[in-house]
């Protein structure tokens, strides 16, 4: 006997009679699962209950143990099975069907990972301001978030790339049809068919969760034995509609998501959108997707429709972009980089003239690098390279003012070394058609010799930007020249521009920007060795005119001070109060009208010689406030001192850079070395 046949044919005729599992138990004074275990198969009713489950069921006990109708048996006409092959291509047909008729799922997977993506990104950026691990939660959102993108074609791809072709064989009978697949027959009963799905060539139906294929030919055979619900295969025009939704909605969710961030979390950090009207956009545009998410596909549009929305859409966002400038309070000038790296933002009050730069950071939010004082001119703008952008504006007085607006650095993130220190050296225009310029750098002293006219600006007068450009002013304090390191240079070990870098400079007068390239410094090490060689004769050079002047004239009388030679009177004979008067006459010579300076040392380290000649090396750092402006400047610098003892004097050589200070010395093992940064009276006022 086959059980399997019984009991489908238990359940066939107890749902023929309309009775439930529970009320055929019952009537045989049965429990529900000795019931449920005919029916699937498990085991067979007790032979005392044949009679009264025959009667009930309204068949006979032969019947019943063969598991048919004998009348049907005899008269149904013979059916000869039918063969389907279920190839790749018709698989992947009902699969991604299957897609679309489970579309809520769908539309979940594509919005939830849309959005674990874009929150991720967001929240992995925001990490350097709030600094609570989010940048792990971000990484984590992010992965979650490709997860489930993955996961809509990664099931598909690995169903198909695994699937074989199979040939399956079926009989239709006039009750039930025989299944043959995998080499094992099964008998079903018609009415237990819950869903079909109708393709071009083949249908499928389910059964207890189990899948079908037939030829759909045998469509009709089918549908006169049960009453399941029919799927239609989804059209293109409904894909369209389904993906128009999702979409709408994607980004209703996502502007949703994004003006709830800016309000309650980047607007309290300081955050702000680039354009003001882009706020404006955002919410027309969340209530415009919402719009179409819940209302397309609902009435026919035809292509003409389709084609006066859209350009109605546009012209209303040209519309809300010219009105909602004009009457915002910001005024925006944007600029993107040459080579697309970087993007300007400046936004200007439109009454008070107050500019704000605002540096990227993600989508259309900016937080605010540099904020300064402008009348209500124009602003002028022009990228210097691909990280640094001049900005000329006109301060209240309508005095020109110049800020250098700066994305980059080149000190592998190191932010507070002093551009004019990696200057160092000599630079000259890298193409003779340009024009022709040659730039020294020397002891944070920029020399620039512009087509025959040299200007010299010390430190008061350099202000730095970032850490990748500099502004040059004359006595007046115009500016006249910006310099900017170009994203080819690269900090050495010493914290000097390597080889091959180039930097831009540009004279405000006419606006000219020219790349010049470093003559003091090659990668080809003989040239560096010579360079070496050059500067050590030079420092021997200079050493011996100062024994000779000391050797004529011991006490220095009469001797005419210069920028780097001059005298100091001292009999101390203390290392450090000796060096604290050279620093005081070196400094002396350098105090400029409009402005007050305050220096102080930090700490003076003395590598070299004995009292009677000695080489030392000072850090100290300098205070520059504009006396009209009260804007202070805060710069560091390294000076470098050979003194050689007179009678009640010091000869002193400031020396330059990459010149050794101690030729003829003897290096002392353990540099005498003070810090005297705490100390006022190596502090020092002028101007």
């Amino acid at each position: 006997m086959d059980n399997q046949k019984i009991g489908q044919y238990i359940a066939y005729k107890r749902k023929q009679q309309g009775m439930t599992q529970k009320q055929l138990a019952e009537a045989l004074l049965v429990t529900n699962k000795a019931v449920s275990k005919w029916e699937t198969g498990t085991s067979l009713p007790d032979v005392s209950l044949l009679k009264d489950l025959a009667h009930i069921l309204n068949v006979t006990v032969d019947e019943l143990l063969n598991g048919e109708d004998a009348l049907e048996k005899e008269n149904s006409p013979k059916y000869h099975y039918q063969t389907i092959t279920m190839t790749k291509a018709l698989y992947k047909d009902y699969f991604q069907q299957m897609y679309y008729d489970h579309s809520s799922l769908f539309v979940i997977s594509i919005i939830g990972g849309c959005l674990c993506i874009c929150g991720g990104l967001a929240i992995y950026l925001l990490n350097r301001y709030l600094q609570h691990h989010f940048d792990v939660i971000g990484l984590f959102m992010m992965m979650v978030g490709m997860i489930c993108l993955v996961s809509v074609k990664g099931k598909q791809f690995l169903q198909l790339h695994f699937y074989k072709s199979k040939d399956i064989q079926y009989q239709m009978n006039s009750q039930t049809f025989d299944y043959i697949q995998d080499g094992q027959k099964i008998s079903y009963f018609y009415q237990d068919i819950q869903n079909i799905w109708i393709f071009e060539t083949f249908f499928v139906f389910n059964i207890q969760n189990k899948k079908f294929y037939m030829d759909i030919k045998d469509l009709d055979m089918i549908q006169q034995h049960s009453s399941p619900i029919i799927h239609e295969r989804i059209t293109q025009k409904e894909k369209i509609i389904l993906w128009v939704k999702t979409v709408s909605l994607l980004i209703f969710i996502l502007l949703v998501c994004l003006e709830l961030g800016y309000v309650v979390i980047l607007k309290r950090l300081g955050f702000e959108y680039f354009f003001d009207v882009l706020e404006w956009y955002v919410i027309v545009t969340m209530l415009i997707s919402l719009y179409i998410s819940l209302t397309f596909g609902l009435k026919q549009w035809t292509r003409q429709n389709l084609k006066v929305g859209c350009l109605s859409f546009v012209i209303f966002y040209i519309v809300l972009w010219l009105v909602g400038n004009q009457i915002s309070s910001q005024q925006t000038y944007y600029s993107l980089s040459p080579d697309l790296s970087s993007q300007l933002v400046l936004k200007q009050d439109k009454t008070t003239g107050q500019v704000k730069d605002l540096h990227y950071t993600f989508l259309c939010f900016g937080k605010a690098n540099g904020i300064y004082d402008a009348n209500g001119q124009s602003i002028s703008t022009q990228w210097l390279n691909g990280d640094n952008n001049l900005v000329v504006y006109y301060d209240h007085e309508g005095k020109r003012q110049v800020h250098v607006a700066t994305y980059g650095d080149r000190g592998d993130g190191i932010s507070y070394y002093y551009v004019v220190s990696t200057l160092s050296g000599n630079w000259m225009t890298q193409d003779n058609k340009d024009k022709n310029y040659a730039v020294s750098v020397e002891n944070g002293t920029v020399e620039i010799n512009d087509q025959g006219e040299t200007s010299t600006f010390n430190v008061s007068q350099i202000e730095q930007f970032g850490t990748t450009a500099l502004a040059c002013y004359d006595d007046y304090g115009n500016p006249c020249y910006v310099i900017a390191m170009n994203k080819d240079c690269e900090l050495n070990d010493d914290g000097l521009v390597s080889s091959d870098g180039t930097i831009t400079i540009i004279n405000l007068n006419d606006m000219v920007p020219v790349d010049l390239f470093c003559t003091t410094y090659k990668s080809d090490p003989l040239v560096q060795q010579q360079i070496d060689d050059d500067m050590e004769e030079r420092a021997k050079s200079q050493i011996n005119d100062m024994k000779k002047t000391l050797l004529q004239n011991p006490t220095l009388k009469n001797f005419e001070n210069s920028h780097d030679l001059f005298k100091i009177e001292t009999t101390s004979e203390d290392f450090f109060e000796i060096v604290r008067l050279a620093y005081q006459m070196d400094i002396g010579s350098q105090s400029m009208s409009g402005y007050k300076s305050t220096d102080q040392i930090n700490n003076i380290e003395i590598k070299a010689g004995t009292l009677n000649d000695f080489y030392v090396e000072v850090t100290a750092d300098t205070w520059m406030e504009n006396e009209a402006t009260g804007k202070i400047n805060e710069n560091g610098h390294i000076p470098r001192y050979r003194m050689i003892q007179g009678e009640g004097c010091y000869l002193v050589r400031k020396m330059e850079y990459r010149v050794p200070g101690d030729v003829y010395l003897v290096p002392l093992s353990s540099p005498l070395e003070k810090d005297v940064s705490n100390d006022l009276s190596y502090r020092f006022e002028r101007g």
